[in-house]
């Protein structure tokens, strides 16, 4: 069994987001410099609800600026996954057909 990966673009550039089985205990995701060639965001692969939002935005705001200072990054991604995490936020996501089948279709597939 592999790591799961897709390419992803976050500020003009591609990044390879890797939902990682083998990173350290205590590291919920990483993020290659900006220069590199095949650059990679890494996170947990086993990270759900807003602990997995957090490192998600956490992780882009890194390959989106890398001059970002950590203790803002940090602030700002567990600031914006908790205010998603609201009721009136998921509704509104809820909200775009093309999401409740996508939430649909992987609902049905945990049923089988």
């Amino acid at each position: 069994m592999g790591n799961k990966e897709r390419i992803i673009q976050v500020a003009w550039k591609k990044w390879r987001l890797i939902f990682d089985k083998a990173l350290p205990r205590d590291t919920d995701g990483s993020t290659d410099p900006p220069t590199k060639k095949r650059k990679s965001i890494r996170i947990k692969d086993n990270l759900v609800g807003q602990e997995f939002l957090e490192t998600y935005l956490h992780e882009t705001h890194h390959a989106g600026n890398d001059s970002i200072c950590e203790d803002y990054v940090e602030q700002i991604a567990h600031d914006q996954a908790a205010s998603f995490c609201y009721r009136d936020c998921i509704e509104r996501f809820l909200g775009c057909p093309r999401i409740v089948a996508m939430v649909e279709e992987i609902l049905d597939s945990r049923k089988k």
